[in-house]
């Protein structure tokens, strides 16, 4: 038999850039939502911006237990709106705009036409300029200010398209004073927090100030969910690292930024994000349009899976599919197609054990640890490296170092498993005896060889703190080798 024909070793067969799938009409149904599950989807996202808050109730309860009957840990990450600008309804549900014309985007609600719509953000006319440009879904319109009324903002059609109700309009050259953090985020917080969700993407940040009035916000009743920050405005761009090390994890969400800045400054944008979060030590997930040809067509072109392939080789942590999974005809061919392309490419990822930490880091004992861990492993051939966690701190930072190893976090909490599974290479393992897992590890054996992380006779690198899974420093590393039978 060749090698070619035998089977990978367990730790091969392990996928460490994650699959973030965006639930939708083409998926919300129980045998669509255990099907992405099995064909990858690590975390399900819930784009607030559209659906109603029963069927996202349903959604919920449905991931959880398809992920339960599978043995899967799948994360559940709500996405808030935040203050998008919108037109309002227009004739027929689409009007066609031609270059050249006269267009109004008015502050009074009416239905719209070929030569007006309503918008919902009274403050328009006074916060931008005549020459200001405007730029109405994702860029497919564009106009330019050539007057301002009361209520009022005349433009001039520069490239026309087909207007359709409730389109993003994006202002890329005008400070707004809009908040981040909207009444209606805050209301849809609420819904997430009592139904446990894992991670909370907050939309158009601009300061570090709308993250924490979203952590403050949850934590006045009694919750901590992780906190992503969608990295889409010019703003925050300009205030890149602050908002990285005050964040949880950052959303690399190319759909509006490619309308904030120049398309043809996104990719080296992409690029700087991830670089950021790689040096800060924090998750980041690289979206919108990785498969975008998969919405109707059952295989992608050539330069998607460049795009997906080039996301990986700069680091990121995990790679979304939106409206591929959401509203697209091919939904798990995509995810499948995802699945295929990055296991090809992530492990030609650099290996980065000896990046600087965050400049917040003042443990450095354990960042030490960490690092040490995954220079041991690397120099035995480890299969896994098992870090004991109960915070899933431990594992974080050996996922900061980017160690091209499955990392196996073994926790006592579900939702910390699930915050974990953002994070590169890390498969969460529950387990339910902590104590002196450093001096007697079989349960953890038995945990690495039952999520198929390792089998007898590897050598697998142990971490944690001592005593083994209390909160604290990482404190030990060890080399062992699973027993035969």
């Amino acid at each position: 038999m060749s090698p070619a024909d035998s089977d990978p070793p367990p730790s091969a067969m392990v996928r460490k850039t994650k699959i973030v799938c965006t639930i939708g009409p083409a998926t919300g149904d129980r045998t669509m939502l255990a099907a992405l599950i099995r064909s990858g989807m690590d975390v399900a996202r819930l784009n607030f911006a559209h659906g109603e808050i029963p069927l996202f109730r349903t959604w919920i309860g449905a991931i959880r237990e398809e992920a339960a009957a599978q043995g899967k840990v799948v994360a559940i990450l709500q996405d808030l709106p935040g203050p998008k600008l919108r037109t309002g309804p227009v004739k027929n549900g689409a009007v066609t705009l031609k270059d050249g014309a006269r267009f109004v985007l008015s502050t009074a609600f009416h239905e719209g036409s070929e030569q007006s719509v309503s918008i919902g953000y009274t403050k328009l006319p006074a916060e931008v300029a005549v020459g200001d440009p405007i730029f109405i879904d994702d860029g497919r319109i564009r106009l330019q200010v050539v007057r301002l009324a009361a209520t009022a903002v005349e433009t001039e059609v520069i490239e026309g398209g087909v207007l359709r109700s409730g389109r993003g309009v994006n202002v890329p050259e005008s400070a707004l004073s809009v908040f981040a953090v909207t009444d209606r985020d805050l209301e849809l917080l609420e819904f997430g927090l009592a139904h446990g969700v894992d991670w909370v993407a907050l939309s158009f940040v601009r300061s570090v100030e709308e993250i924490e009035r979203i952590r403050a916000h949850a934590a006045a009743r009694g919750k901590r969910p992780a906190v992503m920050a969608k990295i889409e405005r010019r703003e925050a761009l300009a205030r890149l690292d602050e908002i990285v090390l005050a964040a949880d994890g950052v959303m690399v969400a190319r759909g509006d930024l490619g309308v904030e800045i120049s398309v043809e400054q996104v990719p080296m944008a992409q690029k700087r994000i991830i670089a950021s979060c790689n040096r800060m030590g924090k998750p980041v997930l690289t979206a919108t349009q990785m498969l975008e040809s998969m919405v109707d067509h059952p295989g992608p072109t050539r330069a998607e899976v460049a795009d997906v392939a080039n996301a990986v080789l700069d680091g990121t942590d995990a790679v979304m599919l939106s409206q591929e999974t959401s509203i697209g005809k091919y939904p798990l061919e995509a995810t499948r197609m995802m699945d295929r392309v990055t296991r090809q490419i992530e492990d030609r990822v650099a290996m980065l054990f000896d990046v600087p930490g965050p400049p917040d880091d003042d443990d450095a004992v354990s960042d030490a640890v960490a690092r040490a861990a995954c220079h041991v492993a690397y120099r035995i051939g480890a299969k896994t490296i098992a870090a004991v966690t109960r915070t899933g701190r431990t594992a974080q930072r050996i996922s900061a170092r980017r160690p091209n190893l499955p990392i196996a976090a073994l926790v006592a909490d579900d939702e910390v498993a699930r915050r974990l599974v953002v994070h590169r290479g890390v498969i969460p393992l529950t387990i339910k005896r902590f104590e002196d897992l450093d001096r007697t590890p079989a349960s953890v054996f038995e945990a690495l060889c039952a999520g198929k992380l390792a089998e007898a006779g590897d050598q697998v690198v142990l971490t944690g703190g001592v005593p083994s899974g209390e909160p604290g420093a990482t404190s030990f590393v060890r080399v062992l080798r699973i027993p035969t039978p």
